[in-house]
């Protein structure tokens, strides 16, 4: 096992406080907004209610979706990090691919948080100043919050979040640098969700599909806290599968 070098350490500081902060952006946005905006569940009420309480609070719940954009951006610094990190042992192809799906979910998750921050405002102050068009306004909300939101946000952001998810397991199983019951971890938590999208098609599951997202969102947010100090503490990347494989043994998180 060939010791830790200062462009390892430095390679290692640097995804834990990618880490770090992403978590922190995804925390944060949720509690403001929770408070403010009764989020989640706000998303699935009526526009006229959506828009009314976006409007009282919007010096609150602006800042906050703007640091969810940057949550979701945050993953294309995060993927290219982990993937230079963790190179013994893992083909370029995994990295690669991991690179990918990072971007992919930082598009998708940037253009649906975006939406608060730049339109949705405007259509509250519309909605607040002009009577007269608050019925073609409730479907500029709805439909912008079916396509930009679910379709793209949720949909396709929670599968690209959810393929990344099991990837970055596989590179930290390949790569030997944590146990591998914990790199495992990573695997149930993507599929979650995966599953979770189905609340998109409506029907009588839709509330348990709506569940599983939260559960599957929360134990993201702390495997990959973990993630991040066990890269920062953690012993040295493996050279290969098989020497990653046999440090199992020693005893480490």
């Amino acid at each position: 096992m060939k010791p830790i070098t200062i462009a390892e350490k430095n390679n290692r500081r640097v995804a834990t406080l990618l880490t770090l902060a992403e978590v922190v952006a995804v925390v944060y946005p949720v509690i403001i907004l929770g408070k403010y905006f009764e989020f989640p569940a706000v998303l699935r009420q009526p526009a006229a209610y959506g828009l009314t309480l976006f409007r009282q609070h919007q010096d609150q719940i602006v800042p906050a979706y703007y640091v969810f954009m940057v949550s979701g951006l945050l993953f294309i610094p995060l993927s290219y990090a982990c993937a230079a990190l963790l190179k013994p042992g893992v083909s370029p192809g995994l990295q690669q691919a991991l690179i990918g799906t990072g971007l992919a979910t930082a598009i998708f998750q940037a253009i649906g948080f975006s939406r608060w921050v730049f339109v949705i405002q405007f259509l509250a102050e519309q909605y607040a100043r002009q009577p007269a068009q608050r019925p073609a306004i409730e479907l500029l909300y709805e439909t912008l919050n079916r396509f930009a939101g679910m379709t793209i946000g949720e949909h396709l952001g929670f599968l690209a979040m959810g393929t990344w998810t099991i990837l970055l397991a596989v590179l930290l199983l390949r790569s030997g640098v944590v146990n591998r019951w914990f790199a495992l971890l990573g695997v149930p938590i993507g599929v979650g969700l995966f599953i979770s999208v189905l609340e998109h098609f409506g029907g009588p599951s839709a509330e348990l599909y709506a569940t599983i997202n939260f559960m599957a969102n929360t134990a993201w947010s702390i495997w990959l806290l973990l993630v991040g100090g066990r890269l920062l503490i953690g012993r040295p990347a493996i050279q290969t599968v098989d020497s990653g494989l046999t440090a199992l043994n020693r005893v480490s998180l």
